[in-house]
This record gives structure tokens, sequence and C-alpha cells, in this order.
């Protein structure tokens, strides 16, 4: 409602805080001005070498596990 309260009394609930920016490679914690990067389709970056290399022994998402090809990989 206008007054942050509905007819009953109760507020309404906060909205949920903006997720910080992904600012380091979750791989190798190095700082993203470092390397060039890419980012997957599930949204999270990554240095391109160090996404290269994960996806030598898996093929998921290193923070979600999902899937990706590294054809997808984009610079």
């Amino acid at each position: 409602s206008v007054w942050g309260e509905d007819p009953w009394g109760q507020k309404e609930p906060e909205p949920e805080p903006e997720p910080e920016p992904e600012i380091e490679c979750c791989i190798c914690h190095e700082d993203f001005s470092t390397a060039k990067t890419t980012k997957l389709k599930c949204g999270h970056i990554y240095h391109v070498n160090c996404l290269r290399k994960w996806s030598k022994k898996k093929k998921e998402c290193p923070m979600d596990r999902k899937p990706f090809k590294i054809c997808e990989l984009k610079t």
C-alpha cells in the first residue's frame, strides 16, 4: 500500500537486496581486471583461461553446476 502497511497493520515485506556484483573469478580468486572474462548463460563470470582449464575436468558452472559447452564461451 501507499503507507507501507496493509489494512490490518502488517508491514509489507522488504525487497530482496540486489546481489553483489562479482569482482573476482571464483576459480582462481584473482580480480577480473587481470585477464579476459567470459559470461556463461547462467550469468556467472569467469576468466576465460580459468574456465577452459575447469572444463577439462567438468562441463558445469563452478557456482551452480549448470551444464555448459566450451563453444558457448563468449569473450
